[in-house]
């Protein structure tokens, strides 16, 4: 039995961030996802603190991005502001902001790229090219003589507070594993199959990797589970995987139902995919041993030289039973009663 889900990223947050001149500082920000492609949204909170010794009646604040561009002169597209206080047009709103008070801003910034047309020769726009800038205007008049304040680039020194991709490769992930080559193995055979929006040797150049957890406790796996041998590698999957008893050859008891997970990730885009096999069943099995064995309702536990006639079910008989020798058995025995012969 297989089935899929996909996962999201965290949120990621960064305190501490020092504006340019110092008159303010982030004390907390947040980014939800912390991974966004080119014309994707990411929710924001930013808490910012005056610093400044001076106290501000009256502000706009602005978020602004930017992005690598092929055509535009300088090398750089722009992304339109989002106010996250005042606005539109660069008009000023009142605020109560003294010295050392604290602020939080929450809202949605659409990543959309403006006139210019979007370089995506790289699959992570670097910091240096595709930035997340904050401006603050007010009415005060700070100990340098400005009016305004600016974060340079929220997105943190190597992207760590927020990731931003050209596009997505968008991986699709199907994984099945039945037991082979019967019901009762306690070996299974394995199928997967991995495709994306992107040309395979492109998917692979963007560092993607595979790992498969298994449980026998619970339905769904977690990736808080036994990590399980994967012999299969991202180009396999691609190429696609069909009944392989080489890709998983760990044994799984066929007393136990079993649940797996396939993560498939590079850090910045993840698809997961889950399977499971149930425990094995017999209703009445012969054990393969030379000396014999016999089990109801289970699988024979018999070994050789050990035969062993076993029930795993409740023994319901309806009459009295007869205790006696073989020969005081009855020619024709009742049906229901229960007969113990001694010898």
């Amino acid at each position: 039995m297989a089935g899929w889900y996909s996962n999201s990223p965290e949120q990621t947050e960064s305190k501490g961030v020092t504006s340019d001149s110092g008159y303010f500082t982030i004390t907390a920000l947040s980014f939800s996802p912390s991974v966004i492609a080119v014309g994707e949204s990411v929710s924001f909170s930013i808490t910012l603190k005056n610093t400044s010794g001076k106290s501000v009646t009256s502000c706009y604040i602005t978020l602004s991005g930017t992005y690598p561009s092929t055509n535009a002169s300088s090398g750089t597209g722009y992304v339109s502001d989002v106010y996250l206080h005042g606005g539109p047009s660069f008009a000023m709103s009142s605020i109560s902001w003294g010295s050392n008070v604290s602020k939080t801003f929450t809202g949605t910034f659409p990543f959309l790229p403006g006139y210019y047309a979007v370089d995506g020769s790289n699959y992570l726009f670097p910091v240096s090219a595709a930035k997340l800038h904050l401006s603050i205007v007010t009415n005060a008049t700070f100990a340098n003589g400005s009016n305004y304040e600016n974060f340079g680039n929220l997105r943190g020194s190597d992207g760590e507070y927020l990731a931003i991709l050209s596009a997505r490769d968008n991986p699709r992930l199907s994984f099945a594993v039945e037991r082979a080559p019967n019901d009762e193995s306690a070996s299974v055979k394995t199928s997967i199959r991995l495709t994306s929006d992107v040309s395979d040797s492109v998917f692979t150049g963007h560092g993607y990797s595979a790992k498969l957890y298994r449980s026998s406790d619970h339905n769904p796996a977690t990736a808080s589970d036994t990590v399980t041998t994967l012999n299969a590698t991202i180009a396999q999957m691609l190429t696609g995987i069909t009944d392989s008893t080489s890709a998983i050859t760990t044994s799984f008891s066929n007393g136990s139902d079993w649940s797996f997970l396939l993560v498939v990730s590079n850090g910045y885009e993840t698809r997961s995919a889950t399977a499971n096999i149930p425990r094995a069943f017999a209703n009445v099995h012969m054990s393969g041993c030379r000396t014999g064995g016999v089990a109801f309702g289970k699988f024979s536990a018999a070994t050789e030289n050990n035969p062993l006639f076993e029930c795993a079910y409740p023994i319901v008989l309806n009459g009295s039973a007869v205790y006696g020798s073989s020969s005081a058995m009855p020619e024709n025995p009742v049906e229901g009663q229960l007969y113990f012969v001694v010898e």
